[in-house]
């Protein structure tokens, strides 16, 4: 009888371990790779804007050349800022499951411009065909690397709805959980469940990087870099909120054995 009891105790403990864990871990998802502004922050702090910035560029002088064309066509008529913009509208549309509606008219424009410009003055001849196939190339181009050429074609918003049900349900049964296990077996190891859950934390996150994320290619390198240090630093965030918890189990633990002593 003592030993079945035993065992239900700890069958509950572990229960109230796993859901701690699970609370944990769906949280670090809220506000890491399921948090738009997250994202968006990670997008500046490697420089993600500047690198795609100079990726299109490379990319539109290297139609301009292969049309017969001079480099100087597409100097000024976008900037970084109208790269930076658009890419967070393209975020945003993944994570609020929008229509991704980029306005490329003012670069559309300007390169028009620049091509009757530049036909003007070294006097080619190039038919209204020629010039519109140019100029949709080059704004097809700039169109794709913003938006990955439709190959993320993910919509968040349905995973962060039940990623936030999950956390909630997972926060309900924990303290279900914990009622039972105090009314049935008068039990108070708030210090085990902390601790144990703690110790499971850092043990999914050595676990986890056990994975090669380096082997990760989406789209272009740029793409890949970014999704691998957003994986990285999610995974690393469980680190502080274990360590957290870890040493709260222990004070917790040092200050029952403080009032035992009294």
């Amino acid at each position: 009888m003592i030993l079945r009891r035993k065992l239900s105790a700890n069958i509950l403990l572990f229960i109230e371990v796993l859901l701690l864990v699970l609370i944990i871990i769906t949280f670090s998802l809220k506000i890491t790779i399921l948090n738009e502004k997250y994202v968006i922050k990670q997008l500046k702090k490697t420089n993600y804007y500047e690198t795609l910035y100079e990726e299109i560029k490379d990319t539109m002088k290297y139609i301009t050349k292969k049309s017969g064309y001079n480099e100087y066509i597409i100097e000024e008529t976008f900037k970084i800022e109208d790269v930076e913009n658009d890419v967070n509208k393209f975020v945003k549309s993944i994570y609020k499951n929008k229509e991704l509606d980029l306005n490329t008219e003012h670069l559309k424009e300007n390169i028009t411009n620049n091509l009757e410009e530049y036909i003007s003055l070294k006097e080619k001849i190039r038919t209204e065909e020629q010039k519109k196939e140019y100029v949709n190339k080059i704004i097809n181009t700039y169109k794709n690397e913003i938006q990955l050429s439709n190959k993320l074609n993910i919509k968040l918003d349905k995973y962060i709805k039940i990623n936030n049900i999950l956390n909630i349900m997972f926060v309900i049964d924990l303290i279900v959980v914990m009622i039972i296990n105090k009314k049935i077996f008068n039990k108070k190891e708030f210090d085990t469940l902390l601790f144990s859950s703690g110790i499971s934390l850092i043990g999914i996150n050595i676990l986890i990087k056990t994975i090669k994320f380096s082997n990760i290619f989406i789209y272009n390198n740029i793409v890949s870099d970014l999704i691998k240090r957003i994986i990285n630093k999610s995974i690393l965030s469980l680190i502080p909120l274990a360590l957290l918890i870890i040493i709260l189990g222990i004070l917790i633990r040092f200050w029952n054995n403080k009032k035992i002593e009294k």
